[in-house]
């Protein structure tokens, strides 16, 4: 819907998780469409910039693969 909530950041974290563990969401295009809609958003990006800057800051490290 066009309704933003938590749901939505929970759903993105979920699915991008899936991904990095090597879960194939190729046969789940409305997934993918839903990942890129959500990346999409201003905010979202700003809160993701948030993530990897406290990600460098503490020297964290992330799985092969893991990407913000």
């Amino acid at each position: 819907g066009e309704t933003w909530s938590i749901v939505d950041v929970y759903l993105w974290w979920i699915t991008a998780t899936a991904n990095v563990g090597g879960y194939d969401l190729s046969p789940y295009p409305r997934i993918i469409d839903f990942q890129q809609r959500i990346r999409s958003r201003p905010s979202f990006e700003r809160a993701l910039v948030r993530e990897l800057q406290t990600v460098i800051d503490i020297d964290m490290k992330l799985p092969p693969g893991a990407k913000l």
